[in-house]
């Protein structure tokens, strides 16, 4: 049985606060309100912080450099958590799909897509974009997140669009396209000559097109 883990004072005080808080926190924020409590140095509440971010009690929102609470009672990616937020009401929701949250550990992100601690997704429009090296897990990694969002996969490598280079291009094969739907992809034989301009247009009216029917 893992052993409950013990609070002070300081970091129950701030964990209460982010707890209770509509969305994201801001440092200043905190400070403001830890204040009330008899808190008054900064040094404190930063310690307290980067304690319960430690412990997977919170988390912090690198690009907005906010913190939220984990809702997750037993967090095993405290350093690889992703979020869903809405640009409008700025509202905060952690991912927590089993599937999706193995691909989102510390070691695939910096090995493959070198992103920080919080994976930010817009909601307004929906559009994820995942780059990394060839046969690094990107495939998967799209179905599942296509998955989760109910939303479909537009490949922007500019080589999968040819027909019969399956696998030098780590094309999706036919039964992982079978599970979410792909775009852009087997759409010129590999005697005609696609230029980067011409891809532009072609990926660019393909997003736009199923950006349109949501």
């Amino acid at each position: 049985m893992a052993q409950a883990q013990i609070l002070s004072r300081n970091q129950q005080i701030v964990l209460d606060i982010i707890e209770k808080a509509k969305g994201p926190l801001k440092a200043y924020s905190i400070l403001f309100n830890v204040q009330k409590k008899g808190i008054n140095a900064p040094q404190q509440i930063y310690r307290a912080l980067d304690k319960l971010i430690e412990m997977g009690k919170i988390h912090k929102i690198e690009s907005k450099n906010a913190f939220v609470a984990c809702r997750s009672s037993d967090c095993e990616i405290s350093k690889a958590t992703a979020f869903s937020i809405c640009e409008s009401c700025e509202m905060v929701d952690e991912i927590s799909d089993a599937k999706l949250s193995k691909y989102l550990s510390p070691q695939l992100y910096e090995s493959i897509f070198s992103i920080q601690k919080s994976l930010m997704l817009s909601s307004k429009p929906l559009v994820i974009v995942l780059i990394g090296p060839t046969a690094s897990g990107k495939t998967k990694l799209a179905i599942e997140i296509a998955k989760y969002f109910n939303i479909n996969i537009h490949n922007v490598d500019s080589r999968q669009i040819y027909r019969h280079m399956d696998i030098g291009t780590a094309k999706p094969t036919k039964e992982q396209q079978k599970m979410i739907k792909h775009f852009l992809i087997d759409l010129e034989e590999p005697s005609i000559k696609v230029n980067a301009r011409q891809f532009q247009e072609i990926a660019t009216q393909s997003i736009n097109k199923e950006l349109n029917k949501k």
